[in-house]
């Protein structure tokens, strides 16, 4: 495996995963977050045009690690991809994970608003839902797997090596 996507809600340890697996596999990682939003927080997107480049210049590398919510984006990635994975983390885990982390330029407010649109990841009704990322799943020719736990993504790690994820 050297081009991995990653999927899930807010809070579900896409980042922890995706920067555990590209450290593993000394591969680029690509936070969906980051190409989406300009530096520095979560209020100023990026101009598509910016998006779209660089989507198109890192989905041809050799090996990444891509993660995030934006299901429109991912889906740029999963022809290109090895190994699709969903965090199916209930929401009850990931709003937890999301109260106990602080991201630069983050506000109580704006956290506030992003507890709850991710709130909305089961039951919204576009790209960036669960919905979605099931439709991208359940379409995905190659190897896919999908935890629902901490344990289970913990299990997994603990199990494999690099020469696995070759």
């Amino acid at each position: 495996m050297k081009r991995i996507v990653i999927l899930g809600n807010g809070g579900s340890g896409k980042s922890y995963l995706g920067e555990d697996l590209a450290r593993r596999l000394e591969s680029n990682y690509i936070s969906l977050d980051d190409l989406f939003w300009e530096p520095g927080g979560f209020d100023i997107k990026r101009p598509p045009e910016h998006v779209h480049a660089d989507i198109d210049r890192f989905k041809v590398q050799d090996s990444w690690v891509v993660e995030g919510v934006f299901g429109g984006m991912a889906e740029k990635f999963t022809p290109y991809a090895d190994l699709l994975v969903i965090l199916s983390i209930e929401w009850e885990v990931c709003k937890t994970s999301m109260l106990s982390r602080s991201k630069p330029g983050q506000t109580e407010s704006s956290l506030a608003e992003l507890v709850t649109w991710c709130s909305e990841y089961y039951s919204r009704d576009n790209k960036n839902s669960l919905k979605h990322h099931e439709l991208l799943f359940s379409e995905f020719k190659h190897q896919k797997m999908r935890f629902e736990t901490r344990q289970e993504v913990n299990s997994w790690l603990t199990s494999i090596n690099k020469e696995l994820l070759v």
